[in-house]
């Protein structure tokens, strides 16, 4: 752990240490409202729903990333990282920062064939000036990877990171990429919140396909990871796990969108083999592969190990991670009395958060959907919210119950983008509660039959999804983006005011 403060004075006297890291509901039925369409196969095309994209690009929108004022010019540093030379042979992985709050971030890479690293944090303040926030050296871990937690940052604040090796002098010889993250703002602020919401990466490792994209558009403030960033299938020991990680983490792709901002991630089946069944896999495959997750990713885990976890976006948002793979038991599914998609702990945790949260948005990230899909997906029903009907009620009635207003689900999992409401048929809140789904990889020609008036757009071509949730108007947009050529195909702010 790295305890930070303002000044570098501050930071050179601090303790610094580094730390290794109601009734049942009716069935689906569709009804014949639904939202507004546009590039669904079927449907009328409907040009008000196209954005432009050098209005989507436009400076006066961007992230607010202006040097911090000068108040105190004691406390600055003289440092031009863009100026030291990439060490191509010590760094060849992404660079990472995730699970922000306004004061902490962790931050991730893996350093090859180094006994130490220089991790350094810094705001720009008037080129060559920085005020430097953090300037430790941190011993990698087995297998070279290098974890640290910086907290005693500021809210709403734009830093920039990176990792570096040193001559026997102490000077900066080398550098990682270098990276960008944003923390939150404080818990009484709200602001909008731009996330890229991705799922689904496939072999999409190129600068310019849908991941890769997100360094296009300096606007977003996090990255929202709902699962399959990976696709370890085949693996079973660490060191197959670990090969399969870095030949991601080493794509340009992962290397620029991962350093354009932080992340928000959890996992889905492919981090770990397709469809893996937590009763069936092997006790040494599973840990084998929860270990290089949390190796290559900086994501939190509780006390037990649980994945599940809550982040404040000031009043605007509150991020829930959900483990959707690793606690359920597909020996209940079907309709059991006691079946059992995620545990006990987890369900009771998501109703509460979902109740007590202060937060305009509720923002539900669910690596599989929870919408009513039509009949012709029921064959792969069981590996869904669908396939444990007696937790997913449960759900539903509380959200529909308490009457509790904007959750969002974002999710991925089967290789398609759509928006949705996810209980066509239903009443009061539930009926307007919508899921975003993207894929940013992956394929399914299933994707075109969704044609149903509760879906408003479909495609089974990978996009970047990028989403604006806007507290004072209420609404959030929704936009998808065409990887070739970077096009804004649809572009809508959804609301779930009825």
């Amino acid at each position: 752990m790295i305890q930070v403060g303002w000044s570098r004075r501050e930071v050179l006297e601090a303790a610094i240490s580094i730390a290794a890291t109601g009734g049942a509901l009716s069935a689906c039925a569709p009804t014949d409202e639904g939202l507004d369409t546009d590039e669904t196969p079927g449907a009328a095309e409907d040009t008000d729903g196209i954005a432009d994209t050098d209005a989507l690009l436009d400076t006066d929108t961007l992230l607010d990333t202006d040097p911090v004022e000068d108040s105190d010019p004691t406390d600055l540093a003289e440092f031009d990282a863009d100026a030291i030379a990439l060490d191509t042979g010590a760094f060849t992985y992404a660079v990472m920062c995730g699970s922000m709050t306004p004061a902490r971030a962790r931050l991730s890479t893996r350093a090859d064939g180094v006994a130490a690293v220089r991790v350094r944090v810094w705001e720009e303040v008037a080129a060559p000036r920085v005020r430097l926030i953090v300037d430790v050296d941190v011993a990698p871990e087995d297998g070279g990877f290098v974890h640290a937690l910086v907290e005693g940052l500021s809210p709403a604040h734009a830093y920039r990171y990176g990792f570096f090796t040193v001559d026997e002098a102490g000077r900066l010889v080398g550098r990682s990429d270098l990276g960008r993250f944003r923390t939150a703002p404080a818990d009484t602020e709200s602001p909008p919140l731009t996330v890229a919401l991705c799922s689904c990466n496939g072999d999409a490792k190129g600068r310019y396909d849908a991941f890769g994209r997100i360094a296009d558009h300096p606007e977003v403030d996090a990255i929202v990871h709902v699962g399959d960033m990976v696709y370890n299938d085949g693996a079973a020991t660490l060191p197959q796990y670990r090969a399969s990680w870095a030949s991601w983490m080493q794509s340009a792709g992962y290397r620029a969108a991962l350093a354009s901002a932080g992340l928000y991630a959890t996992w889905d089946d492919h981090e770990v083999a397709n469809d893996w069944d937590p009763e069936q896999t092997s006790p040494a495959q599973k840990a084998a592969a929860l270990q290089t997750f949390l190796e290559n990713v900086p994501v939190e885990s509780g006390p037990n190990g649980e994945l599940w976890r809550s982040y404040r976006w000031g009043l605007t948002a509150e991020i829930l991670v959900l483990d959707c793979r690793s606690e359920r038991l597909p020996s209940t599914r079907g309709g059991s009395d006691d079946d059992l998609y995620m545990s006990r702990a987890q369900l009771d945790w998501l109703k509460d958060r979902l109740a007590q949260s202060p937060c305009r948005f509720k923002v539900v990230m669910n690596s599989v959907p929870i919408t009513c899909m039509p009949t012709v997906w029921d064959v792969a029903a069981a590996d869904r919210w669908e396939g444990y009907p007696k937790q997913r009620n449960e759900l539903m009635n509380h959200i529909r119950d308490a009457a509790i207003a904007d959750v969002w689900f974002l999710t991925g999992d089967f290789h398609v983008c759509f928006t949705s409401r996810i209980e066509p048929g239903s009443t009061g809140t539930l009926a307007v509660t919508q899921e975003i789904c993207v894929t940013s990889g992956n394929s399914n020609p299933l994707g075109a039959l969704l044609t149903q008036p509760y879906f408003g757009y479909n495609t089974f071509e990978p996009r970047l999804c990028l989403m604006t949730f806007d507290p004072a108007l209420g609404t959030v947009r929704v936009q998808f983006i065409d990887p070739t050529g970077g096009r804004v195909v649809f572009d809508r702010a959804l609301s779930q005011t009825p």
